[in-house]
């Protein structure tokens, strides 16, 4: 669990790129070779009202690419802006999963990052249970080239909370091995509607 004084400390280790497992947070390569693939998840919990902030009350975490691309994963500022997506950081190339964001409801996010010479492939799953393979399909954004990810970054005008941010390089490594937290509570950093983000302006 994070509380407010673990996540000034957990955005101080998104300076550098970071293995989140089984409660250990260890350095390691920043991701981003070409013909490479790493997963990312994190439980991530709308709060107060939905759409309140700034943009609309946006929410989620950012890779931050050395080319000048960021790739937002969240609840955006526009566009299908009451579902999860995958876009640019600003809001282009936005591809909606089919999956509300609802308050006090916490999701599981997992996004498969493939990268590639030329532009990246990035999939989103929303809630994959547990227990059961990779899916076969989610959202798929396909438009950005990353280059290096050296930093990850809480993005957000609206209030929410997140927790368990993985990284791996396998589905499995990710991914609970029991259900996430129940609908309706929260084991997760809070953060109000004010703008908290390592990032730049949306």
């Amino acid at each position: 669990m994070l509380g407010q004084d673990q996540d000034q400390r957990w955005q101080r280790i998104g300076d550098g790129f970071f293995r989140h497992q089984r409660g250990h947070t260890k350095p390691g390569v920043p991701p981003g070779q070409n013909n490479t693939t790493v997963y990312v998840s994190f439980l991530l919990q709308p709060q107060g009202t939905l759409h309140n902030g700034l943009f609309r009350g946006f929410f989620g975490l950012t890779l931050n690419g050395s080319l000048g691309n960021d790739l937002f994963v969240g609840k955006p500022g526009g566009g299908a802006d009451g579902e999860y997506v995958l876009e640019a950081r600003g809001g282009a190339f936005q591809v909606p999963s089919g999956t509300s964001a609802v308050v006090g409801r916490t999701a599981l996010l997992v996004v498969r990052a493939d990268f590639r010479p030329g532009k990246d492939l990035f999939t989103l799953y929303v809630d994959p249970k547990p227990s059961d393979p990779e899916p076969s399909s989610g959202a798929v954004e396909a438009d950005l080239d990353l280059g290096v990810v050296s930093k990850i970054g809480i993005y957000s005008t609206g209030a929410f909370a997140i927790d368990e941010v993985r990284i791996g390089t396998t589905f499995a490594e990710v991914v609970p091995t029991s259900p996430h937290t129940p609908h309706g509570q929260s084991h997760a950093c809070e953060h109000d509607d004010d703008e908290r983000s390592d990032n730049h302006d949306r």
